[in-house]
């Protein structure tokens, strides 16, 4: 159902924003209410992971949001496609024992869910862990903070079907140059609606809406600590973007076309996205990517002939 609003979402949009503006205020706060109570009331023991796959779901979060993370999980364990792991990362240093972690958590466990604890690496524990340890698997990176449909998995899987080398994303930037081949603010990037489906280097995943990651599409550096602790703390896309440009791997979007994805409400104000853009953190970041690596961000490498 959520899927089918989506489609009408984007409908709408393209025929009146101030309509598309209202009914997409009115479903988010509705399948808030509506997931809300059918998961608390609910206690599912339908398993939510296939032991066959090779596709691993992998988030983290934070204390301000780990009451509320059981929401997104659970729309994890209904997908049409099921993964072979669901992992949660959790930095050790925040969550130093189990009775810090909700019993709404704790009980999808029996359900496949996997709650495991690592060093801070802040967002980049989303991706950092799980990449290291099933370097031969996809690797699906979500937010703790989104009601996902249930077929994103199998939207991403299908893409990367056509396209097995190829990182693949439903919801995506489009890297901009001015007349002067020199790059624009990250602000002025497009916002990736009119991309075509197909793929391209100068297309970025935003993470949030789900990024599926192959075996081998990014480059080893993609766990140098030291590098993200100084460059990149808090950008994780643009690390990941980063490192798939070094590797000369290409993104593809599922759909030309795309709504948000509704969030988790009360869960927004505490992101990392109002920091970055709202302090100019993801431009001071692509900047220390540049200076230590500077053909990355590169016209002449992102536009080069294949």
């Amino acid at each position: 159902m959520l899927s089918d609003i989506y489609k009408f979402l984007s409908t709408v949009k393209d025929k009146n924003k101030y309509a598309y503006f209202v009914l997409y205020k009115f479903f988010k706060v509705y399948f808030n209410i509506v997931y809300f109570i059918k998961y608390k009331l609910s206690r599912s023991k339908k398993v939510g992971v296939d032991k066959s796959s090779n596709i691993i779901v992998s988030l983290t979060s934070f204390p301000a949001r780990i009451d509320k993370v059981w929401i997104t999980i659970e729309t994890l364990l209904e997908q049409t496609v099921l993964p072979k792991k669901i992992i949660l990362w959790l930095a050790e240093e925040q969550f130093n024992d189990n009775k810090l972690i909700p019993e709404s958590l704790m009980r999808l466990k029996e359900r496949g869910l996997e709650i495991r604890f690592c060093k801070d690496l802040r967002a980049h524990k989303k991706y950092y862990y799980s990449m290291k340890q099933f370097p031969e698997s996809i690797i699906i990176t979500v937010d703790d903070d989104i009601i996902y449909p249930n077929d994103l998995i199998e939207n991403l899987y299908n893409v990367h079907k056509k396209f097995p080398k190829e990182i693949c994303c439903n919801w995506s930037h489009q890297i901009v140059f001015d007349e002067n081949r020199n790059l624009k603010k990250y602000d002025d990037w497009h916002d990736g609606d009119g991309i075509l489906i197909n793929p391209r280097l100068d297309t970025i995943p935003i993470g949030y809406a789900g990024v599926l990651y192959p075996p081998q599409c990014l480059d080893n550096n993609v766990f140098n600590i030291e590098d993200i602790l100084e460059l990149v703390p808090l950008a994780d896309d643009i690390w990941l973007k980063a490192m798939s440009l070094k590797n000369n791997t290409k993104v593809v979007r599922t759909k030309q076309k795309q709504v948000p994805f509704f969030g988790v409400i009360g869960t927004q104000k505490f992101g990392l996205f109002k920091i970055n853009c709202a302090k100019n953190q993801n431009d001071k970041q692509i900047i220390n990517i540049i200076k230590k690596y500077p053909d990355i961000f590169n016209f002449n490498n992102i536009f080069k002939e294949d």
